[in-house]
């Protein structure tokens, strides 16, 4: 019998790593001699997203691999879809945003790519009504949704995966005994420049209170843009700037911090399972729904699991409530949870391997 032959494509998402390190674990010593696993790991890189980045992978990836009976990957890979017997997208998070986004060129760029799917791997059946649709909002492609949840979340059920995280930020960074709010904004690339709605001096405030209170915080932009003034940050002792360069595994960082600042980003879905406090920053809320799409309204309590933050004086308010352990919104990440996961539970990883051996591959059940 001809052995099955899988190629993984690892970039920043995590999924993919953490479904191999769960294949040498729980499954290599019955599967080792049924498959072939080939692995193409790519670390952040500045160009990963230019036009020059993509062809070059492309083309690596092309010439290196030939025909796999199936292509699994964590990001995008254009092409590379179609050039296996089948192909099977682990989404990168929960559908917050419009996938592609409303615009033309994102219709083109991502919808040429992923109607080359077979399936794609999400969060809940709710994913299905909300990705790939086109510009009219019906659906745009022939893939299979599988809702098994991302393999990336089982560690964040780990209470010794969080213990390890929280260590490692410590001693890396120093700090033992802080209180780590994390500022984790999603990607924009809008025509026009954004309108941060703090000034130099809200930062200066911000400092204050973290000075004061032993607070941190962590700021991560997204790896294509960067949505604070660098010299908005100068010389602000208790706040980090701490990019996919500098920390590449988000989950870990989700795992150390104690409170998450976000918008539209998916990253507060996840965080959900950690259950911790969580605010939204939509300072441009209308904007972003014109130029990319929401999945998600921000009317809704059980899609939003926290307070919509408007200004400092705002922020400053739900940090003090934080600090003194004031939980309002525990009822509302209840509410997020049961909207957002179709399992709420540590065992994506052996889903998403059953669907791959058993479903794809079609080999048979003991």
């Amino acid at each position: 019998m001809r052995k099955k032959k899988l190629l993984f494509i690892d970039y920043i998402h995590s999924s993919v790593r953490d479904l191999l390190a769960y294949y040498d674990k729980h499954l290599r010593d019955n599967f080792d001699e049924l498959i072939d696993i080939e692995i193409y790991k790519k670390t952040y890189q500045k160009n990963r997203s230019s036009i020059r980045g993509i062809i070059s992978r492309k083309l690596y990836l092309l010439c290196q691999f030939r025909k796999p009976d199936l292509l699994i990957a964590d990001t995008y890979t254009h092409a590379l879809f179609k050039s296996a017997k089948k192909s099977m997208y682990i989404f990168h998070g929960a559908l917050t945003k419009r996938h592609p986004a409303k615009n033309h060129n994102a219709l083109t760029e991502r919808g040429g790519d992923l109607r080359k799917m077979d399936y794609v791997v999400g969060f809940s059946k709710r994913d299905q009504d909300n990705y790939m649709l086109d510009q009219d909002g019906k659906p745009n492609g022939n893939f299979e949704l599988l809702p098994l949840g991302l393999p990336r979340n089982d560690q964040l059920f780990s209470e010794t995966y969080k213990k390890e995280s929280r260590t490692y930020y410590d001693e890396k960074y120093g700090l033992k005994g802080k209180r780590i709010v994390l500022y984790a904004p999603t990607f924009r690339n809008y025509a026009q420049e954004i309108k941060l709605p703090f000034s130099a001096s809200d930062f200066e405030r911000l400092n204050h209170f973290f000075e004061e209170n032993n607070w941190t915080m962590i700021y991560r932009p997204h790896y294509i843009e960067n949505i604070i003034p660098r010299d908005y940050l100068e010389s602000k002792v208790n706040i980090l700037i701490l990019d996919a360069r500098a920390e590449e595994d988000s989950q870990k960082l989700l795992a150390a911090t104690d409170v998450l600042m976000t918008d539209y980003s998916s990253i507060f879905v996840d965080y959900l399972i950690l259950d911790r406090p969580i605010c939204f920053l939509p300072f441009d809320l209308d904007l972003y729904d014109e130029e990319k799409g929401l999945a998600i309204d921000f009317k809704d309590e059980a899609c939003i699991p926290g307070p919509i933050i408007n200004n400092a004086d705002e922020l400053l308010t739900f940090f003090k409530e934080v600090d003194a352990l004031k939980d309002n919104f525990a009822g509302r990440r209840a509410l997020s949870k049961d909207y957002y996961f179709e399992y709420f539970d540590n065992k994506s990883c052996r889903r998403v391997w059953d669907a791959i051996l058993y479903d794809v591959l079609h080999f048979t059940r003991e």
